[in-house]
């Protein structure tokens, strides 16, 4: 990774292990209002908004007596709960964060999760000293997998697609940093090796002690 000058992080799944929090959260708020969700399918929401999600659930699961914005009021009330008493870091990632903040010239964060939600975590966490930018999902109009989120972070870094690294988790993320031109590496925290490299990822891996070099 000689000529990569940053590396751009998504959070959930990747930074924190917060994807099992996203689901229990909102199967909490689905089944209190009475939502037959499909759970079976539930993996392919991995790295879309919440707007996206409850959107989809509304348009196919309700008769329209709920909104997408209830739903993910009422969802927020008990996820930031659940973060602050629950998120812990994906194994090894604070230990990488120390090995790269003095290698590279930037880290920076894109995701889907609204400001509220992102500060939580990194409060929760301590991540803040590691990162110069923070891109979150209120900062876009359009989402992941969609490359605006990541072309917004090259902007904010002042780089070029091709100097930096994006890791990601999830199919929607890997199609998000290709789109924008970046180079991939797919974590194993939310689908198999072979799903990411059919969805793009440059690379994949298990472990963060796999990137030290």
């Amino acid at each position: 990774m000689n000529d990569i000058r940053a590396i751009i992080f998504d959070m959930d799944g990747v930074l924190a292990d917060s994807e099992p929090l996203h689901f229990e959260a909102e199967k909490a708020i689905l089944q209190q209002h009475g939502i037959e969700a499909p759970w079976h399918e539930w993996h392919k929401f991995t790295g879309l908004t919440d707007e996206k999600i409850f959107r989809y659930v509304v348009d196919n699961y309700t008769d329209g007596q709920y909104t997408p914005e209830a739903l993910i009021k009422a969802k927020y009330d008990i996820f930031l709960h659940i973060l602050e008493e629950k998120v812990q870091p994906i194994p090894g990632v604070m230990e990488f964060l120390e090995w790269a903040k003095p290698r590279y010239e930037k880290l920076a964060v894109t995701t889907s999760s609204l400001r509220q939600i992102q500060e939580t975590v990194f409060r929760a966490l301590k991540l803040t000293p590691y990162f110069d930018i923070v891109v979150t999902g209120d900062c876009i109009q359009h989402s992941k997998p969609h490359p605006e989120p990541y072309l917004k972070t090259l902007e904010a870094l002042g780089l070029k697609a091709d100097e930096c690294l994006v890791v990601e988790d999830s199919l929607n993320g890997i199609k998000s940093a290709k789109g924008a031109g970046c180079k991939v590496a797919g974590i194993t925290t939310s689908f198999s090796k072979a799903q990411l490299l059919e969805c793009g990822a440059d690379m994949t891996f298990d472990h963060y002690a796999e990137l030290i070099c």
